[in-house]
């Protein structure tokens, strides 16, 4: 019975495969927020900057 107690416990301890998914799902999370507020934010400068560089190719 002890021995199953150890394996069981073994597996819970090296079981980390989704904390790692986990955190990268947080930080692709996190980025998103943080280009879709910049882009909210300076929307209309974006858009003026890229006519501007449309119209110097141009």
């Amino acid at each position: 019975m002890l021995k199953l107690i150890f394996a069981y416990a073994r597996l819970l301890k090296n079981d980390q495969r989704g904390q790692g998914m986990t955190e990268y799902a947080l930080v692709i999370a996190f980025v998103a927020i943080a280009v879709l507020g910049a882009v909210t934010l300076f929307g209309d400068q974006l858009g003026t900057l890229f006519t501007n560089i449309t119209n110097g190719i141009s």
